[in-house]
């Protein structure tokens, strides 16, 4: 039988999801295997340990503030699509849809798809699908894309529960790694390090950028809003948890990378978690780190398709030409068209960044650093919108119930908007002396890249200045 799909006049997303799967949701998402990639190059950026623990801490004290702002949007506005919705409520729709466009078409899959392909090269080391590095990362960062959709359109509880044990899988492994440096077999190891940076504060802005990209992840929360239960209360508290369990869990994966490893040792370390465990517990453990480092990256895979899907499904009920996807599927829980819709980009870059490389023509930098540092100014940007659409609603739309004040106010939010704003300079110069230092241009690849987010950027301009899309009758909605 045919289920029947309602738009937003009728039936809405029901509310299914508790704290424990919203919590799993914000940790799968924020720790993928960010953390194992950026700390040692922050550690290079740091004269001692102090700077480097420290970063980890003003980091993980700003997601505090942009958590706490969000719970305030979350429960005032409780609605499938989160950023979409505040940003739709306090500028206007067509700022709104070129947010949901350039999240569709540049933003998630220059962050997923990444995270497939770090997935792929840790799986390929453990059992490898070709000889040729490149094609066997590719054929596992495809097939973890397409087999994680496929959950997700299985239905809210496949989904949810997949995404439950990834989680708890991923936590355990983590702090398995952190008792095997702190229980292993110990040897000094200096906490400081030789060399000494002409500027340690400028040093630690940038890696402070790297940070902040390590901490991505947890507004996320806001895009599923609409399905979970008692949202006034376990917004927040989902929020709150997911949070601090990342910043804890962070700060001991420091520690235990430094006890093992020395400041030098890790800033000097392209793999660490694996440095750790063979030197404590042997080489032949080196196959299972890698496989539960895998098994984060694809927890942060299907956090990210769960979530996204959500905001696509927002803009169909808005935007006139993408009422599509505006279906939501009552017997399953699920937007299974925008599911499948989001996956199509993934896959295109995926495919497109691997084969390449594949091909021979990498160029100056690998497809993992090169979309991170493109996607960042695009996801600060809309980051920053949001922190200062806080600042609009609170003063402009104060007829609105708010069950969640965030405390401090105007000083937390004005944190959270001034970090942004700095975490948007400093993204944006950097990248842009990437470009000149490694000359960039001179790659066909990166002219490629330069090539498609001009194309979506225009593309995102037409559609977001055509009207608002009039409501649908309940005979004119579509079936599934």
């Amino acid at each position: 039988m045919r289920n029947r799909i309602l738009d937003n006049e009728h039936l809405q997303p029901r509310r299914e999801l508790n704290v424990f799967d919203a919590v799993c949701i914000i940790v799968g998402i924020i720790i993928g295997a960010g953390i194992f990639k950026t700390t040692p190059f922050i550690a290079s950026m740091s004269n001692n340990w102090m700077w480097l623990i420290g970063g980890w801490c003003v980091g993980g004290f700003i997601a505090i503030c942009g958590a706490l702002c969000y719970a305030e949007l979350a429960t005032a506005y409780p609605r499938e699509g989160g950023d979409y919705v505040y940003l739709k409520e306090g500028f206007g729709l067509p700022f709104a849809t070129m947010f949901a466009w350039l999240l569709f078409w540049i933003i998630r899959p220059a962050a997923t798809g990444p995270m497939a392909l770090l997935f792929g090269d840790y799986m390929h080391s453990v059992y490898p699908l070709a000889e040729n590095v490149q094609l066997s990362t590719t054929l596992y960062a495809t097939l973890a894309i397409v087999a994680i959709t496929v959950i997700n359109i299985a239905g809210l509880q496949a989904g949810k529960w997949t995404q439950n044990i990834l989680s708890t899988i991923k936590v355990l492994a983590l702090l398995t790694i952190v008792g095997i440096a702190f229980l292993g077999p110990q040897e000094a190891m200096p906490f400081e390090t030789t060399a000494r940076l002409e500027d340690p504060f400028g040093a630690f802005l940038v890696a402070l950028v790297l940070i902040m990209f390590t901490y991505g992840g947890w507004s996320d929360l806001s895009f599923i809003s609409s399905e979970i239960k008692n949202p006034n209360q376990n917004i927040l508290r989902s929020l709150m948890i997911g949070v601090g369990a990342v910043i804890g869990i962070y700060l001991l994966i420091n520690f235990a990378f430094l006890q093992v490893l020395g400041h030098e040792g890790l800033a000097n370390s392209s793999i660490p978690a694996s440095m750790i465990v063979e030197k404590q517990a042997g080489a032949n453990m080196a196959k299972v780190v890698s496989l539960l480092i895998s098994l984060s990256a694809l927890g942060a895979i299907h956090g990210m398709i769960f979530t996204g899907s959500r905001v696509a499904y927002a803009v169909g009920k808005h935007t006139q030409g993408f009422h599509w996807l505006n279906s939501w599927n009552t017997k399953l829980n699920v937007p299974v068209r925008a599911v499948l819709a989001q996956s199509f980009p993934i896959l295109m870059l995926v495919g497109c960044f691997g084969m390449m490389k594949a091909d021979g023509g990498s160029g100056p930098v690998d497809g993992f650093t090169l979309l991170a540092l493109f996607s960042s100014p695009f996801f600060l940007t809309f980051s920053l919108s949001v922190a200062v659409v806080f600042f609009v609603l609170r003063e402009r739309d104060k007829e609105t119930a708010r069950p969640y004040r965030t405390p401090g106010y105007p000083i937390v939010p004005g944190i959270f908007l001034v970090a942004m704003a700095f975490m948007l300079y400093r993204s944006i110069t950097y990248f842009v002396g990437e470009v000149q230092s490694k000359d960039l241009m001179s790659s066909s690849y990166f002219v490629a890249v330069l090539g498609y987010t001009a194309v979506m950027i225009i593309c995102g301009l037409i559609i977001a200045l055509q009207r608002e899309k009039s409501p649908m009758s309940a005979d004119e909605v579509p079936g599934e």
